[in-house]
């Protein structure tokens, strides 16, 4: 069966199916480690693979110390699955945003387009599929009904954050992608002027 043309819509309906096929309510943070889990999908840190010496020993030092900030996370093809693999240099809020975005790729069935260097630029990747992953992710980390319902009653992106189990960082990309603050402050600023109406 082919996979339907990517669409917001169609990342906020897959999104919303798989958090129900966990039991995760909407307005509730997700486990993306869970999500992985509920697919087969094993999750590896850099710390996991490193056990294995020589070369794998050396990736783990460097991105772990050298240069952090080079890799994120990857998507291995293991047979006929898949292996996620992160660095487990980052933060827990990192490290569930980029479970959840690796993950989309397979929700999406993408291609695998990836491949990694261990100098310059560290991996290469189809830039259409990344911001759709993005999208998924998003989606899945903080649904679109949550950021407008947390937009409505004028939540700070810190207890989106807090909420979510999610970086402040994604919850303010979160909260400006949906476009939940302007819609809210829309909605705000029309009933005031109803109000206001003689």
């Amino acid at each position: 069966m082919a996979v339907p043309k990517f669409t917001k819509a169609y990342a906020k309906l897959l999104a919303e199916e798989e958090r129900e096929e966990l039991g995760c309510h909407p307005f509730r943070p997700l486990d993306p480690y869970e999500l992985a889990e509920h697919h087969g999908v094993r999750v590896l840190s850099l710390a996991d693979i490193a056990s294995e010496g020589g070369v794998l020993l050396d990736a783990h030092t460097h991105f772990t110390v050298n240069r952090p900030d080079a890799f994120s996370g990857a998507l291995l093809p293991i047979g006929t699955g898949h292996a996620i693999v992160v660095n487990s240099a980052h933060s827990r809020e990192r490290l569930r945003s980029t479970v959840a975005h690796e993950l989309a790729h397979i929700l999406l069935e993408h291609s695998f387009t990836t491949t990694f260097h261990l100098s310059g630029k560290c991996r290469q990747s189809d830039v259409k599929q990344e911001a759709q992953a993005d999208e998924l992710s998003g989606e899945l980390l903080v649904p679109h009904k949550a950021a407008f319902r947390a937009a409505r009653q004028q939540r700070t992106d810190e207890w989106v954050a807090s909420t979510f189990d999610v970086s402040i960082e994604f919850a303010r990309w979160r909260m400006n992608a949906t476009g939940a603050r302007k819609v809210a402050a829309r909605a705000q600023a029309k009933a005031a002027r109803a109000i206001s109406r003689p």
